[in-house]
């Protein structure tokens, strides 16, 4: 890696120089740039905004892209990528950058993102967090990555901005491509979308075109369902492959339909997919679920199966309407009848002939229990407080009918589920 002296005469020869050699550029599907074969960037396909702050092609055989701000102190100035063939979502740039020796005193940011031409630097949209480094630590190079989201703008600039006169940074060694996701079969999931810039980052995938299922939110993530034009077509949700699809396994997950809505209802039917791809090959489990105002948590139990995806199929009835879905969790139903977590958290009888059962607590945190119908409706919960070693709590379901419900027992770290027979 280089760490060349902050090179004046270099910089002012690189913007005062004579005739030029420009490349010929088509766009490209990946980079991988040392810039170690140009003098000035209009021998590449890359390209920087003029006057100060400048940038410019920097050092001898080892060459860098040097920053220097001049006398343009919080001014921002553009480094910019060649035309990109599609920026997809999939992709990631990652690239070294340090402060240069020689730096007069300040910080440097650099903040990456898209444009929708090269120059055209008032249509910036940033990407990711700012990248600060500041003058007089060590110059040392550090690597810096940064995800992108699918945009149909062509090119990735980095901005970089000082707030003093006369400082000076580098950046060198840029490679932007796609990022492989190696997707392992799952045992169980409990996902909440904090960590996805995209679906593919956590082996999860939807349809494409519309209705649009993307990551949406930002400290809080969650999924989100927009129909757009496309009323009374099914968008789908589709999980990581499992492991198995065994009937002793349940899905839950919260929804809720989003503020801003048009106006229109949105039904969810949960089944299973052969192929993560091909939704004809969607098979229904359950009864269709109506998306409430407000959120809602929703249980369901998928038979035994040789599919290997569960499909969220979302569809809505109208234009412009929008629903999200968090917090999806796949878990398993314990083969016992009395269930118990860690011999802590359990419940008797199963099954129950006079609607009456007892609840055991002796986690040491307040756990609650809570039961749904078979077609994901919560019909009962209650909280059972734990301010002893032992704690039980007797509990009446008079107002269910008799037959097969689904419990979902949740307490600190622990979350299971089991079925409930009624007799």
């Amino acid at each position: 890696m280089k760490r060349n002296l902050l090179s004046f005469a270099l910089l002012f020869a690189g913007i005062f120089a004579g005739q030029e050699t420009y490349a010929q550029c088509n766009p490209v599907s990946e980079i991988n740039e040392n810039f170690n074969s140009y003098s000035n960037f209009s021998e590449s396909c890359w390209t920087a905004s003029e006057a100060a702050p400048m940038i410019t092609v920097d050092g001898d055989t080892e060459k860098y892209v040097s920053f220097y701000s001049s006398m343009a102190a919080n001014t921002p100035v553009y480094l910019v990528t060649p035309e990109i063939v599609a920026i997809d979502g999939t992709q990631t740039i990652t690239f070294y950058a340090y402060m240069q020796q020689g730096s007069a005193p300040g910080n440097v940011t650099i903040q990456l993102g898209t444009l929708s031409t090269a120059n055209g630097y008032e249509n910036f949209t940033a990407v990711g967090n700012v990248i600060s480094m500041a003058s007089g630590t060590d110059t040392a190079p550090e690597s810096y990555t940064v995800a992108f989201t699918a945009t149909d703008d062509s090119y990735i600039a980095f901005q970089i901005t000082a707030d003093g006169q006369h400082v000076a940074a580098a950046i060198d060694n840029v490679v932007f491509g796609t990022t492989e996701t190696t997707c392992e079969a799952q045992e169980t999931l409990d996902e909440n979308f904090d960590e996805a810039s995209s679906l593919t980052d956590i082996c999860w995938s939807a349809n494409e075109g519309s209705p649009i299922v993307y990551v949406d939110g930002e400290t809080n993530q969650y999924i989100s369902f927009y129909s757009s034009m496309s009323a009374n077509t099914a968008g789908y949700l589709v999980t990581p492959e499992l492991s198995t699809i065994d009937g002793q396994h349940a899905l839950s997950f919260e929804t809720m339909m989003q503020e801003g809505s048009a106006p229109g209802n949105v039904t969810i039917q949960i089944g299973t997919l052969s192929d993560a791809t091909n939704f004809e090959t969607f098979s229904a489990v359950g009864d269709p679920i109506t998306v409430p105002a407000e959120v809602a948590e929703y249980s369901v139990t998928v038979p035994a199966t040789t599919d290997a995806y569960i499909a969220f199929q979302i569809i809505a009835d109208g234009q412009h309407v929008a629903a999200a879905i968090d917090n999806v969790k796949w878990q398993t139903i314990l083969a016992s009848d009395n269930f118990s977590f860690e011999n802590q958290f359990s419940f008797y009888p199963n099954p129950s002939v006079d609607k009456n059962i007892t609840i055991v607590n002796n986690t040491g945190n307040t756990g609650t229990f809570s039961i749904y119908s078979l077609t994901g409706a919560k019909v009962f919960e209650t909280e059972v407080t734990n301010n002893s070693d032992y704690y039980t709590k007797a509990v009446n379901l008079s107002s269910l009918t008799s037959g097969i419900y689904i419990v979902q027992m949740q307490s600190g770290n622990y979350t299971q589920s089991k079925k409930l027979v009624i007799r």
